[in-house]
């Protein structure tokens, strides 16, 4: 983000609400490709993804990562904007 961040200054411009956005959007994409490559893998039997615990199963926890982070970032922005 460096040199972009350099010719345009939008990270800087952005306010609280923006790199919000930004981040978690980033976020759920990288969330979004490592469970497609980690289904891809598995469906080529790379890895033994599916097929023992579940509870147990490192996939179990992407989707929920994004809503703790999500849910995060909207209580500190709601606490951040009463301050």
């Amino acid at each position: 983000m460096g040199l972009l961040e350099k010719r345009t200054g939008y990270w800087d411009r952005s306010g609280y609400w923006g790199k919000y956005i930004i981040l978690n959007g980033l976020y759920i994409l990288n969330i979004a490709l490592i469970l497609v490559m980690t289904l891809s893998l598995d469906y080529f039997r790379l890895i033994k993804y599916f097929g023992g615990d579940a509870a147990g199963s490192f996939g179990m926890l992407y989707i929920p990562s994004v809503m703790f982070y999500l849910l995060l970032g909207l209580i500190g922005g709601i606490w951040r904007g009463r301050g």
